[in-house]
């Protein structure tokens, strides 16, 4: 049996005329999994694990901490917004009706509130603190389920037998809601957030669990998200230790239970639609500011194994990252034993078998050791039980396993769309990534999930997540349905965890009075923070830098590796001579690859549990983290590809495109195939080419994931743009990216924070232009640039012209080449001692060491100016007759390179020389312009268009620019 009780770890406010800020209610949500089970032990563990019975709810209470006197609310039952319950198993081919029934409605839901005997119950409740609420608030909430359960004990009045009695139980939860300082940082309306790797409904196995549907889209609305995939493992197998009469328990998602998924998701009273109802009653933020809808869109964990190089076999590792190794085979704990020096071979081909003549797939060790579950039943009977590993078999080698997420496409109400894993009996893999690669084309897209995910094997009872190798990445790099990598993964800061001395985190007492009779029973779940139950003061996490699958070191470590994984595949996707051979790809363009970014959370609104927190204690040593659902997210811009569906409840009074707007998964996935996005955990950045010339990001720009052309003799005007608020500190600096098919250059001590000032990391060139970082702070944080406001410090425009032969970009006509960017806070201690952030590690707190990654830009070099195609002159101006942009730098609009028309000041220029005379044809008049369309205006265009080709179709022979500069103002 699980529970779990949860509210979001944010508020995002809505800002008033007056710029008064004011707070949504808080989405509270309470669950137990699995209590069907408790009536089912062996006969081992009944002797010392009584079953428990929940029983039947009767309220909950809530206490405002922090206080001298905490702030008691009493949430009756009839005050529950929704209950969501599901009686029987979900198995592999049948998935049980759940029942709906919403108490503060005034449905009458008394069947519905008993808890014990079910497979999955949920509630959720909307609260409204007695605290006033303002920017900054760290609402600190200690939160109490109230039922009343049988529950077994012993006592001298009974002689020492078991008895049973109906009785009070409280299940106990600590959490933290911030009130955010500032609505999460947009470029406008339609930059929607949203979460690409999320644990909703459907996954449920050995050791994870998650919330519904519906309480999902609740946090959403109250955290300011516009949009989350539940990608819940597609295991499409059985649970190794669940039946009840006859029937085993499905594992996570199979065929059925996907949908049933979409049914619940996508159906006309299902979760998306219902949602715009309560969000527009509730006041959900985002609708009130642009009236968008949060929503759920289906998707999938899928589990591939993992394949290496015969190299990598004879090596027994292989590299990854920016220069990691993981030993694949030394670390296995059965290997030690097998291996004896004369027989290594022979044990190192369980750990590897060949899955093409050049390849093979791997295996690590897996399965429960018998110690483990004697220890699991009877640990307290250890002292007359002599075990040992008696029983040989109980740990052996299966297929490891490597995670993508799945987007399908159909969102019809019916099993289309659906891939399975069809893992093994811990979890392992069994389907090669070129065969789940093909299944993806014809349904869907994907990222690949955690990269660079840890540095060896040890996972014994599940099947190890191993980073991915150069073979896997090159096979998912081929196919177009593989849009990239989802680079970042969970995103723990901080974390807390037991102590030797007492690895309990589950605190269960039994309330007795003095002759021996029982009170009530407590169940407190001890967490996320230091003094067990913390009644009064501030709460905060114990240490910084998450320990976390053997990859040791911050969340800088981890982006800093991924990246320079993504960096690898971005510079094959601009050599000419490995993208020939993608037959899909359109010839002369760059194989785009996007990074991602998911929490990976299971439910986990507030902060993340590592698991089930089970052994002999029932409840002991899993450590939690600070990472929560939407930490990090994605930014995409969705204007270019908006698709607004109209249907809207009739009961609100609202009709037609006036109501909410719910954007369908297929407008949010198109946005992703486009590039139209960045990733972050705090700050909003985003990049453009400047098309125009103005010195800011508009509509005209190139946006992320497009592609232009420059030619000889002009700079490449690239324009970052960047967005923070106090909730997550000032910006610190920005660092851009070149690339070309064998180098990427950055600035030294880019990125991650590990390197310091003077490096610049491995698979990196260092730049020598100075270009490259756009520097704020100082080497303390504080914002000192002379002659310029401090609000750049939050929000304003670099200018960077980035002269191409001084990143190697003309090698030769129709080079290919890439820039991105990177910003950073300053840190959470640095921006502590300047007061900008509360003191660091405080719970709730998000402020400082935070990170935003935009995607790239493409960039084709050409060393001619383009020419008039015979018989069939473009209209002049910057559309062409099929209404694309040009791709050419055109600042007058007059359809042709600046470059080509004149010459163009050179923006690097040193100030002490005169700058050449400009030359820059002026804009073509819309009255002398006409329309090819229109006949009687075709012999002055054929005109005008004949004397532009004699003009501009020549080469510019121009030197091309080996300098770069940036610009940075008060006026951007």
């Amino acid at each position: 049996m699980e529970f779990a009780i949860d509210a979001p770890w944010r508020l995002e406010p809505v800002v008033h005329a007056d710029g008064q800020l004011t707070y949504p209610p808080i989405p509270i949500t309470f669950t137990f999994h699995d209590t069907i089970f408790e009536d089912g032990r062996g006969a081992i563990a009944s002797v010392t694990l009584k079953p428990i019975d929940v029983g039947r709810l009767i309220g909950v209470t809530v206490y405002e901490m922090g206080l001298n006197v905490p702030l008691v609310t009493e949430v009756p039952v009839s005050a529950l917004q929704e209950i969501e319950v599901k009686r029987k198993l979900s198995t592999k081919t049948a998935e049980p009706v759940r029942q709906v029934c919403r108490p503060a409605l005034g449905q009458e839901c008394s069947t519905l509130l008993k808890i014990g005997n079910s497979h999955e119950w949920h509630a959720v409740f909307w609260y409204r603190p007695k605290t006033t609420l303002f920017p900054g608030k760290n609402l600190q909430l200690k939160v109490t389920v109230n039922t009343v359960g049988k529950h077994s004990f012993r006592s001298q009045r009974t002689a020492g037998h078991w008895v049973s009695i109906d009785m009070p139980k409280e299940w106990t939860n600590y959490l933290v809601v911030h009130a955010g300082e500032a609505p999460l940082p947009r470029f406008s309306a339609d930059w929607v957030y949203g979460d690409l790797h999320h644990h909703s409904q459907m996954t449920d196995n050995e050791g994870e669990s998650a919330y519904s549907y519906r309480n999902d889209l609740r946090v959403l609305g109250a955290l300011g998200l516009d949009f989350v995939f539940a990608t819940d493992h597609a295991s499409n197998g059985e649970q190794v230790d669940g039946k009840v009469d006859g029937q085993m328990e499905a594992r996570d998602l199979n065929g059925t239970r996907f949908a049933a998924a979409k049914s619940i998701l996508y159906g006309p009273d299902g979760a998306n639609a219902l949602i715009a109802n309560e969000g527009v009653s509730i006041g959900f933020p985002r609708i009130i500011s642009a009236n968008v809808v949060p929503q759920i869109y289906m998707g999938e964990e899928l589990d591939a194994v993992p394949e290496m190089s015969a190299q990598e076999f004879a090596a027994n590792h292989f590299l990854f990252g920016g220069g990691l190794r993981y030993e694949w085979l030394f670390k296995q704990a059965e290997f030690e034993k097998c291996n004896s020096g004369s027989n290594f071979e022979e044990c190192k081909a369980r750990y590897a078998t060949p899955a093409s003549p050049n390849t093979y797939f791997l295996w690590d060790d897996q399965g429960v050791p018998v110690s483990q579950e004697i220890d699991a039943y009877a640990a307290p009977l250890g002292s007359i039980i002599n075990y040992g590993n008696w029983i040989p078999g109980s740990v052996k080698p299966y297929m490891s396993r490597q995670h993508l997420v799945y987007f399908p496409l159909d969102s019809s109400l019916n099993g289309a769309g659906w891939i399975s894993s069809d893992t093994t009996k811990f979890g392992g893999g069994t389907k090669s990534l070129p065969s789940l690669v093909q299944q993806i084309q014809a349904t869907g897209f994907a990222f690949l999930a955690h990269p660079t995910e840890s540095l060896e094997p040890g996972s014994i009872a599940g099947p190890d997540v191993v980073p991915y190798t150069d073979t896997a990445l090159t096979y998912a790099w081929r196919s177009p349905a593989i849009l990239g990598l989802q680079l970042w993964n969970e995103n723990d800061r901080y974390r807390s965890q037991p102590a030797e001395v007492d690895k309990t985190v589950m605190a269960v007492k039994t309330n007795m009075t003095p002759d021996g009779n029982p009170v009530n029973v407590t169940y407190t779940y001890r967490w996320p923070f230091p003094g067990y139950v913390p009644e009064g003061s501030t709460w905060k996490w114990q240490q910084a830098g998450f320990l976390h699958r053997n990859l040791v070191g911050s969340t800088a470590l981890h982006l800093h590796h991924a990246s320079a994984a993504w960096d690898r595949f971005l510079r094959k996707g601009v050599d000419r001579q490995l993208i020939a051979s993608l037959a899909w790809l359109e010839q002369g363009e760059p194989r785009k690859w996007f990074a991602a970014a998911g929490s990976d959370s299971h439910g986990d609104w507030n902060y993340r549990r590592y698991g089930r927190p089970s052994t002999s204690n029932r409840w002991s040593d899993v450590p939690v983290g600070d990472t929560a659902i939407g930490n990090p997210r994605n930014l995409v811009w969705l204007r270019a590809v908006r698709r607004i569906d109209p249907e809207i409840a009739t009961e609100i009074g609202i009709t037609g495109n006036d109501g909410p707007r719910r954007y369908d998964n297929r407008t949010v996935i198109e946005g992703l195939r486009a590039g139209r996005f960045s990733i972050t955990d705090g700050p909003a950045l985003r990049i453009a080419v400047d098309r125009n010339r103005n010195g800011r990001i508009d509509d005209a720009d190139f946006p992320m994931g497009s592609t232009f052309e420059f030619f000889a003799g002009e700079h490449i005007p690239l324009l970052i743009e960047w967005q923070s608020t106090a909730e997550f500190g000032p910006i610190d600096r920005i660092d851009v990216y070149v690339g070309n098919s064998t180098q990427t250059y950055a600035a030294a001590g880019h990125g991650a924070r590990h390197l310091t000032a003077d490096q610049i990391g491995g698979g990196y060139t260092k730049d020598a232009s100075g270009a490259l970082q756009v520097s704020l702070a100082d080497a303390v944080g504080r914002f000192n640039r002379e002659n310029l406001p401090s609000s750049l410090a939050y929000r304003g425009t670099a200018q960077v012209f980035l002269g191409p032969a001084q990143f190697k970009l003309t090698s030769a006509d129709g080079a290919l080449s890439y820039v991105r960017a990177v910003a950073r806070t300053i840190t959470d201690s640095q921006a502590h001692s300047i007061g900008a952030c509360p003191e660091v590690g405080t719970a709730g707190s998000k402020c400082g060491d935070r990170f935003a990654v935009s995607n790239p830009i493409w960039a084709r070099y050409r060393s001619a100016c383009p020419t008039i195609p015979e018989g069939r002159p473009p209209r002049l101006g910057v559309v062409d007759v099929l209404g694309n942009m040009k791709p050419y730098i055109d600042a007058n609009g007059d359809g042709q390179p600046d470059i080509c028309t004149g010459n163009v000041p050179d923006p690097c220029a040193d100030p002490r020389r005169p700058e050449a005379e400009v030359e820059v044809a002026p804009p073509v008049a819309e009255a002398e312009r006409g329309d090819v369309s229109t006949e009687g205006n075709r012999g002055r265009d054929i005109g005008r268009l004949t004397e532009a080709a004699e003009r501009f179709g020549v080469s510019p022979s121009k030197p091309v620019p080996n300098r770069s500069c940036q610009k940075l103002n008060a006026e951007t």
